[in-house]
């Protein structure tokens, strides 16, 4: 249930159970805590398993290797202003 009571729609006579809308941008769960308990139950030893509801969000990826070197950095061409 949503503390802040954000509900959409009107209610019919007939509904009993409240609509809420979907809470975005950390408003419901603590982003870094989510993703230690995610990285806590699923890590493995070469990456990621991707938790299977929440594998349509990620594009079907079941799975998230670990890279083994960080990403090279290039520096741009600076341009006269």
């Amino acid at each position: 249930m949503s503390e802040l009571e954000i509900r959409y729609g009107q209610k019919k006579n007939n509904e009993q159970a409240k609509q809420y809308v979907h809470l975005l941008n950390s408003t419901l769960t603590a982003t870094e805590r989510t993703i230690c308990c995610i990285l806590e139950n699923y890590q493995r030893e070469d990456g990621v398993d991707i938790p299977e509801v929440l594998q349509p969000f990620m594009g079907g990826k079941t799975f998230i290797p670990f890279q083994v070197n960080p990403v090279k950095e290039t520096k741009g061409k600076k341009s006269k202003a």
